[in-house]
């Protein structure tokens, strides 16, 4: 790490880790405005393809932990 060898100070990691929890942040919500426009849309048109639209926009990394709620039949 930069801080360990001398390169950077601590404060200047710490202002870093900071700027890429708010990036970080921010992506997150303009994912979560992608995915409620998306069931909005489909909502609006009627049809019981929500769960599919939910499948069809959500990154496998969401899908393989669990964060999206299954149909249940």
């Amino acid at each position: 790490m930069r801080c360990d060898e001398g390169y950077s100070s601590y404060l200047e990691v710490l202002d870093a880790e900071r700027s890429l929890f708010n990036v970080e942040l921010s992506y997150t919500s303009s994912q979560s405005a992608l995915f409620r426009a998306t069931v909005n849309t489909y909502k609006t048109m009627g049809g019981d393809g929500v769960q599919a639209a939910a499948q069809a926009v959500t990154p496998p990394q969401v899908k393989e932990r669990g964060l999206f709620p299954e149909k249940e039949n």
